[in-house]
Formats: structure tokens, sequence, C-alpha cells
């Protein structure tokens, strides 16, 4: 993803510019902080008959500058990366896309046991209203911008042809690194596409080498050039509390709501169906982020 001149780098020292300001001209209402944690995500949204999304484990970490206007009235914006993900399981009757010698794609149905699971990684920027209605407790809500920075998915797939059974067998690697594999790609670290032989496997007549891994768009074309699984932005909406053990040490929970499609319906395929016109199906469904936190953190 290009971001002109703006780098992580810049937008960290630019926002530990803008607090060192802040903290400096009426340090006495202003308070700042650390705080890191653990994350349980998931994908919210429509799933196949035999598809089912579960819960992904991530971290977080970052700093926060809060703006006390009483005692138990503030906000806090903060600067976070985190990990997102969820893990993908379909179990059942479907479709597989195998190229052939003249790396056309036939579809073959089968049984799938395909695992996928993606961390995907962003820059968070929480803007967050708090009230502390007695001295240990703090409850917050507010909304969080987050933009996508390393997108990878990792996991392994099994499939057997329906069709032929005893000839057309396989299992796959899912090595997907979302921002860096190329249209066709059997797995890239580097933008470009890397060799990767695997088992021969009878399609009809023909005897066909089977990559062992494959990348995050395989099966796209070059009129998907350009397009990306997940979108470079998503806006989640913030609920909270946090308990002090004394006056600076807490421990918190957070939980966060996706308000955005975080897939891209271009290269969301399904692997239940197929399209009128042969190929896979592309589903237009809306996916969404949703998770919680667990933090501990310290104000100064």
């Amino acid at each position: 993803m290009k971001m002109n001149n703006i780098t992580p780098r810049s937008i960290v020292l630019s926002l530990l510019l803008t607090c060192f300001t802040i903290l400096s001209s009426s340090a006495q209402d202003y308070k700042v902080g650390v705080r890191a944690g653990v994350d349980f995500t998931t994908l919210s949204g429509p799933t196949e008959a035999n598809e089912t999304f579960s819960v992904s484990q991530g971290f977080h970490f970052g700093f926060n500058v809060a703006r006390y206007f009483t005692n138990q009235i503030s906000v806090r914006a903060e600067f976070l990366y985190q990990q997102k993900g969820y893990k993908k399981n379909y179990q059942g009757a479907g479709y597989y896309g195998i190229k052939d010698s003249d790396n056309a794609i036939k579809y073959i149905p089968g049984d799938l046991d395909y695992i996928l699971e993606v961390s995907n990684a962003y820059i968070s920027l929480p803007i967050t209203f708090h009230f502390q209605p007695v001295k240990q407790i703090e409850v917050y809500a507010g909304i969080s911008p987050n933009f996508l920075i390393n997108p990878i998915g990792n996991g392994n797939v099994l499939f057997v042809s329906s069709e032929n059974p005893d000839r057309l067998f396989f299992r796959q690697t899912l090595a997907h690194r979302y921002y860096q594999d190329v249209v066709g790609g059997t797995g890239s670290t580097t933008g470009t596409t890397t060799s990767s032989t695997g088992p021969q496997v009878y399609c009809g007549d023909d005897i066909i080498t089977v990559p062992s891994t494959i990348g995050a768009y395989y099966w796209q074309d070059s009129s998907d050039e350009g397009e990306r699984a997940y979108k470079w932005f998503d806006l989640s909406a913030v609920i909270g509390t946090q308990i002090y053990v004394n006056k600076s040490f807490y421990v918190g929970a957070r939980f966060e709501y996706g308000l955005i499609d975080t897939t891209n319906d271009n290269v969301d395929i399904s692997l239940g169906s197929l399209h009128s016109n042969g190929g896979f199906q592309l589903n237009e469904d809306k996916d969404l982020n949703i998770g919680g936190q667990f933090s501990v953190g310290f104000r100064f």
C-alpha cells in the first residue's frame, strides 16, 4: 500500500511531537499512558453451508494521552498496534481450482478440508470518552479508525475429487501475503512469483503437477491485478472498562465491533458453489471485524 511519503515512523514522530506540545502547555490537565495485552477476534458475516469462522488470538501495544476535564471525565487518544484475525474452516462438498498444462483453471467437485488462519496487523487511532464514577473503576466508549499495514494468512487444504477419488487427491499449503502476493502466484515474499512444485495428479486423461504452496491470488487472472483481499481502512465502535489496582496501574477489557465491510468482494471467492459462467462464485456480503481485548496498562 502506497501512502505517498507518509510512513508509520513519520506518524509516530508526529504524534509524539503533538503529545509533547500539549503536555508542556497544560500538563496538569493531561496524563499519558501505555498499555499492552492480547486480542481475541473473528469475522462476523454470512457463511456457506460447510464454512465456519472461529476466534484467532493476537496482541496489541501502544501509548495514549488523556485530557481530563474533571476528576471523573476525560477524553483519550491512542496510537495502537493491534492484530485482528480469524480462523476459517471449510469442511465438506465444494469445488477447487486446478490449473492444467495451458494454465487454464479446471473447477473440480470434491470434498475439502480447508483451514486458513488470517492475522491482519493494523495501526489504530482510537478516540474514547471516559467516565470514572468511583476511584477504582473507569468505563468508556468511542470509535477507532484502523489502518491495515500487514495482512497475512496461513493454512492448508486437503482435496479429494468426488469424480475420481483414487487418482485425484492432494494436500496444499496456503501461504498468503495479501500485500505482496501476485496474481497466479504460488507464494511470494518479494512480490514476484516463486516456483513451487508438488504432487502429480490425474485430471481426466492428463497428468498435472499441483503446486505444493499457493499464494493469496493463485486463482485470479490479469483482470484482477491490483485487487487486494482486505480493505486498507476499517472503522470500529469501542466500549470497555478499566479497573485500577492503584493510582497508576490498571487492568482492562475492551470490545470492538466493526462498522465497515473488511473484505474485498471482487476476490472473496466461494468454495461451495460456482458462478453461471463456470468460474468461482464471488461472495458479495458484509464481513465485519469483531473481538475483545484484555490489557494491562500504566498512566502517568
